[in-house]
């Protein structure tokens, strides 16, 4: 790494950067942006709330392939990378995507501060906020009582047509 790292930054001018630092840099870049995801999709840390098993899912299918082609097939595109540096750049983009969420939250936490008034305080948006978690709580709640009056109420809230099979007690 060190020695890609020189004849890339520290080489003849006007020179392409060296394709081991090339690579590098697109696994920084495919990494960082594959992990973003789970930093996006939350107001805290990323790693204070599980995400969805298929964002899970796809982001490491993702993110194997690349690392997995980094170290044992690149060749001809890219080259070869070795583990300790693929892991050093694991290391740099986690450090940053810590470091973002800092200031992610510090960010939010300032524009709580000075947002105006009216912002939270808007009636027709108060209602409407208060609708759409009331009816995600009916639909997800596994508390209910009458299953069946809890799928029609949300069919007749969705405008699906559905059709009703019963069956004689057999």
């Amino acid at each position: 790494f060190r020695a890609s790292y020189e004849a890339s930054m520290h080489g003849k001018s006007g020179v392409e950067m060296d394709t081991y630092m090339e690579t590098a840099v697109f696994l920084q870049i495919s990494n960082s942006s594959a992990i973003l995801i789970f930093s996006a999709r939350t107001v805290g840390f990323f790693f204070s709330t599980m995400p969805a098993w298929q964002l899970l899912f796809s982001t490491l299918l993702g993110q194997v392939i690349i690392n997995g082609w980094i170290l044992l097939f690149a060749g001809t595109l890219i080259d070869k990378m070795l583990f300790s540096d693929v892991v050093r750049v694991w290391i740099y983009d986690i450090a940053w995507l810590l470091i973002l969420d800092v200031v992610k939250m510090a960010a939010e936490a300032l524009w709580d501060k000075i947002k105006p008034w009216e912002i939270e305080h808007n009636p027709a948006l108060i209602k409407k906020a208060q609708e759409k978690r009331m009816s995600r709580r009916m639909s997800n709640s596994l508390l209910l009582t009458n299953m069946g009056e809890a799928k029609r109420n949300s069919v007749r809230k969705s405008g699906r047509i559905s059709v009703r099979i019963e069956s004689n007690g057999k």
